[in-house]
């Protein structure tokens, strides 16, 4: 289990072996559940509906556009898991905030923006 914390220092998932999984994640996900996940915890800084700028850039088309630059669906996903995860200031980490059910019910909403 990826949400296992570590036995020890010498144990101690990279980054990279944390968001391995998205693809998988996302597919077993709930859009409606990531729906309302994102309205209660992403809403105050992400436009769902354009790109435009608020705290936070707009995610309409987000997964379409990692697609892009990652150059394939798997990367992409496991680049805005690793930002929900490990995000850079000031948007606040949700590491240890959002279960693995509900990091798959997120990914699968933003794959439907």
């Amino acid at each position: 289990d990826i949400w296992s914390p570590p036995e020890g220092p010498e144990e101690s998932a990279t980054e990279d072996q944390v968001t391995s999984g998205a693809l998988s994640l996302a597919a077993s996900g709930s859009s409606e559940a990531g729906r309302q996940i994102f309205v209660a915890h992403c809403t105050g800084c992400h436009a769902h509906d354009s790109r435009e700028m608020l705290v936070g850039p707009g995610l309409e088309g987000l997964v379409g556009r990692e697609v892009a630059q990652a150059g394939n669906r798997e990367d992409a996903l496991e680049e805005i898991l690793s930002q929900v995860l490990y995000p850079e200031a000031p948007m606040p980490a949700f590491e240890g905030v959002l279960s693995q059910d509900e990091l798959g019910d997120l990914l699968a909403y933003l794959d439907t923006l």
